[in-house]
């Protein structure tokens, strides 16, 4: 299953890329209609709740739709995605695989300041950083 975003353009290339190889497809929209449901390669499509209205009602419709015994994985095209399957990755039936960082990882990605930290503390060249605190000027 692959939940729609606020754009089609990143759920359509994994689910042609899926049903091109034979793999059943199930598209989920939270924001109307998509013509990713009109593709050939969307075999279903399941609508999902707004999840910056109602997240804990987007977590519970992804976990519906997990629970089916036709659905493998649940890939996030976008961030609400990977927050939410991170965030309650336990909740999930441990058959259903989740292509998801750790809570804490999605944490550091996200917030620019702890990113750097985290490549200097790795030693990855970066551009010289500043928080707006640090600005003098």
């Amino acid at each position: 299953m692959t939940p729609s975003s606020t754009q089609d353009s990143p759920g359509y290339p994994c689910v042609r890329s899926l049903g091109r190889r034979g793999v059943r497809t199930i598209y989920g929209t939270k924001y109307g209609e998509s013509t990713i449901s009109s593709s050939r390669y969307c075999d279903e499509t399941v609508e999902l709740p707004v999840p910056d209205e109602d997240v804990a009602a987007y977590k519970d419709a992804l976990l519906r739709v997990a629970s089916r015994p036709d659905v493998c994985t649940i890939v996030p095209t976008n961030e609400y995605d990977a927050f939410v399957l991170s965030k309650f990755k336990s909740e999930f039936d441990p058959s259903v695989s989740l292509p998801v960082p750790s809570f804490e990882t999605l944490g550091v990605v996200y917030d620019r300041m702890r990113l750097f930290a985290a490549a200097e503390a790795a030693g990855v060249p970066m551009p010289e950083t500043m928080s707006f605190d640090e600005v003098t000027d």
